[in-house]
This record gives structure tokens, sequence and C-alpha cells, in this order.
């Protein structure tokens, strides 16, 4: 995903439906989710997810509505 968001200029939300979609068992953990949202800002200035902490405990995705939105 990372090679997709630096060199096919993709969005890491973008990114992840391209490599989801051919490989739907792909389940990045909380650790590498934070290193590709970190990466993206940096390229991009700006992120479509972030991470959020769950009450339960461990993180959870947030996707910005504006992507889920255009991608219905």
């Amino acid at each position: 995903m990372a090679y997709l968001m630096k060199y096919q200029k993709m969005k890491l939300i973008d990114a992840h439906a391209y490599v989801k979609k051919r490989r739907p068992l792909i389940r990045p953990n909380p650790g590498f989710w934070k290193d590709l949202v970190d990466f993206e800002k940096k390229l991009f200035h700006k992120n479509t997810i972030t991470m959020v902490e769950s009450k339960f405990g461990g993180y959870m995705l947030y996707y910005y509505n504006y992507y889920l939105r255009s991608s219905q």
C-alpha cells in the first residue's frame, strides 16, 4: 500500500481498497496502519483514514465521510 501511495499517488483509502479487492484476506496490524497513516500525511499533507482508540481496547479505523459517500 505504501508503494501505491508513493509511486501511484493513491490516497491510503484507495490503496487499501485496491489491495483488498485483489487480496481479500489482508488485515494490516494496528502498528502498520499507524505507519501508513503517518506516511499518507507526509506525502499528501492530509489523511483519508485516522485511527481512533476503542473503548474496548485496541484501535479502530475511521474513514472520513467524504470518501464513504463518493464510493457509494
